[in-house]
């Protein structure tokens, strides 16, 4: 695998997490939990989809020349 292709596939899962993490800061908020039970199961559960996320997207393929 090469370099280029390793900074492309860490990019596409940063931008992945970033957009997952910003929507699931804001959900808590608007739908106003409080309880903290609730909170912490559901900042477990975003943590979880966070590290999920490259298997369910999978590698980007190598270009074919």
């Amino acid at each position: 695998m090469s370099a280029s292709l390793w900074l492309e596939n860490l990019t596409a899962y940063s931008l992945q997490v970033a957009l997952v993490a910003a929507t699931g800061l804001l959900l808590p908020r608007m739908s106003r939990l409080r309880r903290p039970r609730v909170l912490y199961s559901y900042w477990q559960a975003l943590l979880a989809v966070c590290l999920v996320t490259p298997a369910v997207s999978g590698p980007a393929a190598p270009p074919s020349t």
